[in-house]
């Protein structure tokens, strides 16, 4: 009668046990990236139809900016939200809470100074003001580690440069969409140009080592969502860092602003 296992037995149960372990290992970082690739792509999918939503109740043009960004070695995907609203911030605004007291969210300091020495003025609402009221950006803790292609077109295929300018010439017939729009980018960039020196004077000793997949990722590109909630169609492909486009989830807009969301195999389907 044996009294218990051999050699042989004992490591043949301990190769199981250890393989069991990887597998276990691997579908578990499996899952977990398949889940933050969703909710990037549902909180991504949700900026979109804001911006149709803003666009719609509020009658004034709404620009959505796809792009990415660097945080520290780990690119970062970055979505934006712009509208009227962002640049004539200029005087104190005022809102009122759900039991109608009114609370000041935003405007010029001074006259917010001069607001808060009236007795009679609303007190302040915590310092927020009305573009952060309006158009809350996606946390970077949910984007980190994705990245996004943007395709535009009415076949949603690459354009040419000449093509591109013709399309975004149509985008609508108001006229203030232009100056938005320009005024907008001319911001960007200006911010964008004052991070760029502050960061090279920060590194000036010992500079960082930079993501060379932001390097190369997808540069700024804007959207203009209509009052009518047109815009121009485009696909976004949200993916993890280091795989490919058709491997993640792919949000396809239409020339209506409707936006719907497909796996990559679904949208090489259509």
């Amino acid at each position: 009668m044996r009294r218990g296992f051999t050699l042989i037995e004992l490591l043949v149960v301990i190769a199981i046990l250890a393989a069991m372990m990887g597998v276990a290992t691997v579908s578990f970082s499996s899952g977990r990236g398949a889940f933050r690739l969703k909710g990037a792509a549902r909180d991504v999918f949700a900026a979109i139809r804001q911006a149709r939503s803003i666009a719609l109740v509020t009658q004034k043009p709404c620009i959505i900016t796809y792009g990415e960004t660097s945080r520290g070695d780990t690119v970062c995907a970055q979505v934006t939200l712009t509208g009227t609203e962002l640049m004539n911030d200029t005087g104190p605004q005022t809102a009122w809470t759900l039991s109608g007291e009114p609370v000041l969210v935003g405007g010029d300091e001074e006259e917010l100074r001069q607001e808060a020495e009236d007795p009679a003025a609303p007190p302040p609402a915590g310092g927020h003001t009305v573009a952060e009221a309006l158009f809350p950006s996606i946390s970077e803790e949910v984007l980190e580690g994705i990245r996004l292609k943007v395709v535009s077109g009415e076949e949603n295929l690459p354009l040419s440069e000449g093509e591109t300018e013709m399309r975004r010439a149509r985008t609508s017939i108001y006229s203030n969409v232009d100056y938005l729009l320009e005024k907008y980018k001319k911001a960007r960039a200006d911010e964008k140009a004052a991070a760029d020196a502050a960061k090279a004077e920060s590194d000036a000793e010992e500079p960082a080592p930079r993501d060379a997949a932001a390097a190369s990722g997808q540069e700024a590109v804007s959207f203009v969502w209509q009052v009518n909630g047109r815009c121009e169609p485009h696909r976004v492909y949200v993916y993890a860092a280091g795989s490919e486009p058709q491997d993640g989830l792919v949000i396809v807009v239409d020339r209506f602003g409707a936006a719907q969301v497909l796996s990559g195999d679904e949208e090489g389907r259509e």
